[in-house]
């Protein structure tokens, strides 16, 4: 008889080794199905050892051992796979199982089978550090360099596991990866049904010739002996940090793993991390080519100051005599044009002209939305961006009583309706969430635009998901409102967001702006990486933010009286970190009241044993964000 150490692969807190019985040993690495609680879940297999060593232990335990209900798979998850994801968990204060879960697709978990291909065992490590490198290229350029290395690779026998952040970005890539070697090339993706999932899967463990792996995130866990090399491109998409429970990022797991696998991993974009940069010039990471810090363009670039020239009191109007003038030229000459709109519906806010109050939602008091109806009612609705409540819009201030009411900002809505009254007989298309609800409406909804000369797409960042064509013209209606935000990242996503747009033109790139002194549109206009890179290294250098510091986020969730209790409590635990206790920027969503504790460290002192232990400690109430995407 084994005593068997597993880790529960799910989702939910809770401990995060158990003990089980098992009649035969088993593996590190072997996929089990386990009792928890009323239910069975898959378990992966640390350690075994045999009942007799245990004995005593066991005699003096509280509670009695149960046996494992199943056996899926031997040796299922790589031994270097399981280490990455134990480094991980420490790195994020989350079990094993949830970094586990968050990397390998339910339909596999689900049906493996026992004569699942056996992986090979870690070697022994080496004391040569594997390098990692960094790609900083235009698209076109960067899978051209991925061509003749994947190509290198497969000389050698060897396999490439290539990851992108979305399904779009690698519905675009494979025809451009794959050429040439479209049998050796396999994909892996949620949106693929789970028998075709599957299908994949056991393909790509059963090939025998080397193989291109290209995934999302969700598919890191396959284990493939003879991959050595690990490609993570667009790195700089924030969907590759997660937004739940463990909050992992995926380019923290891949430099690991790609270590642990003594691969060579490479992390590219047009555009790379404020982050990357700074571990290339700490030669932390090796330039995989010589990266491109002026990025050129065939584009004329032009940047319109929305405030100037407009006549005295004339009515707000999302696009400017200038562009519309631009666009109109545009499309006489029968070219297409991308717009993109930073915000959904017609307004982003609503401001009383009197006493100056935000009109906000009545259940989490962040601003609301103007929104057209839809085509069976009239007028318009207030909408919540955040806990998606829908309002009457009423005619005067809640505040004061004014019937004096604003409409601020440009909202997508607002952009298409004006450019169809501008330009009625040219066709126009929208793409945003509110609009295009699946992905094969966005895909139709680009492919209409691109069948139809002269027309015009109009969208949120969604649409660069789908749109990966070179476009005449494109225009920046409006992104000012995202530098009100206060965020330390917020330059760095407004700068890439930019850049993005910037390389799909081919005749014309315009910024409209009211805020032309902001020296980030300069920037990406001339193409210029290096300054904008310097300037935000330097502020985040100047306040201790990543990578120059560390942040831990702990947040808490529910009833006010609650919470204020528990954070009190949590400040005094962590005091000797000096954490900053305050709400977060959306406090309320109904009545559930939510506050965060931030923890800064120096670079290098994470995971802090001592602060690992108390943060491990917490109840799990409270969930722990390492170096998260937004502090608010």
């Amino acid at each position: 008889m084994k005593i068997i150490s597993v880790i529960p692969i799910h989702k939910g807190p809770g401990k995060d080794l158990l003990s089980y019985f098992s009649s035969q040993a088993l593996a590190p690495g072997a996929l089990v199905h386990i009792p928890l609680g009323n239910r069975i879940v898959p378990g992966l297999v640390i350690d075994c050892q045999d009942v007799t060593a245990l004995k005593s232990s066991l005699r003096s335990s509280s509670y009695q051992l149960k046996k494992i209900k199943s056996v899926a798979s031997k040796r299922f998850f790589s031994p270097e796979f399981i280490r990455a994801a134990q480094e991980m968990a420490d790195y994020h204060v989350a079990p094993v199982g949830q970094i586990v879960k968050a990397l390998t697709p339910q339909s596999v978990l689900d049906a493996v089978e026992t004569d699942q291909t056996e992986t090979e065992a870690l070697a022994e490590s080496s004391n040569l550090k594997p390098d990692i490198f960094a790609l900083q290229q235009p698209e076109t350029e960067r899978l051209a360099f991925y061509r003749s290395l994947i190509r290198e690779a497969f000389a050698k026998k060897q396999s490439v596991l290539f990851c992108l952040p979305t399904v779009p970005e690698i519905e675009a890539a494979v025809p451009e990866l794959g050429k040439g070697i479209a049998d050796h090339t396999i994909v892996l993706h949620g949106s693929l049904s789970k028998k075709n999932q599957l299908a994949a899967w056991r393909q790509a463990l059963a090939a025998d010739r080397p193989i291109l792996l290209v995934i999302t995130p969700g598919f890191l866990s396959i284990p493939r002996p003879d991959i050595k090399t690990v490609i993570i491109d667009r790195e700089s998409s924030t969907a590759y940090k997660g937004r739940q429970r463990p909050f992992i990022d995926i380019r923290e797991f891949a430099a690991r793993y790609g270590r642990l696998l003594q691969a060579k991993t490479i992390f590219g974009d047009t555009a790379l991390r404020t982050e990357t940069i700074h571990a290339l010039d700490e030669r932390l990471f090796l330039p995989a080519s010589t990266a491109k810090y002026r990025l050129v363009s065939t584009a004329q670039q032009k940047l319109i100051h929305s405030g100037s020239g407009d006549k005295p009191k004339r009515a707000f109007r999302a696009l400017s005599e200038e562009l519309l003038s631009d666009l109109e030229e545009s499309l006489l000459q029968g070219d297409q044009a991308f717009i993109l709109v930073n915000r959904r519906g017609l307004a982003p806010l609503t401001v009383c002209s009197d006493c100056e109050a935000i009109v906000t939602c009545s259940h989490c008091h962040s601003p609301l939305t103007v929104h057209k109806r839809t085509a069976d009612g009239e007028g318009n609705l207030f909408v919540c961006h955040k806990c998606g409540e829908k309002q009457t819009i009423e005619d005067s201030c809640p505040r004061c009583g004014s019937w004096r009411l604003s409409l601020l900002g440009i909202g997508i809505d607002r952009v298409i309706a004006e450019l169809r009254e501008g330009f009625p007989t040219v066709a126009a298309y929208q793409l945003d969430s509110d609009t295009v609800t699946t992905a094969k409406k966005a895909k139709e909804t680009v492919n209409s635009f691109l069948s139809q000369p002269g027309s015009v797409l109009v969208g949120t960042e969604m649409a660069l998901h789908y749109l990966h064509q070179k476009i005449g013209t494109v225009a920046v209606a409006s992104v000012d409102g995202l530098f009100t935000i206060p965020d330390f990242g917020i330059n760095e996503k407004v700068f890439n967001l930019l850049v993005r747009c910037r390389e799909r033109a081919t005749k014309k790139f315009l910024i409209q702006t009211r805020h032309p002194e902001q020296a980030i549109f300069d920037q990406v206009l001339k193409g210029n990486l290096h300054d904008f890179y310097r300037q935000d290294l330097e502020e985040r250098k100047e306040f201790s933010y990543p990578p120059y510091g560390v942040m831990i986020k702990i947040s808490r969730t529910g009833p006010k009286a609650d919470v204020l209790v528990e954070m009190k409590k949590l400040e005094q635990t962590l005091a000797a970190y000096e954490p900053l206790v305050y709400p977060a920027f959306t406090s309320q969503i109904k009545n559930e009241y939510r506050m965060h504790a931030l923890v800064r460290l120096e670079a290098g002192r994470w995971p802090s044993p001592d602060l690992l232990a108390a943060l491990k400690s917490l109840p799990p109430s409270f969930s722990i964000d390492v170096n998260p995407e937004t502090i608010l």
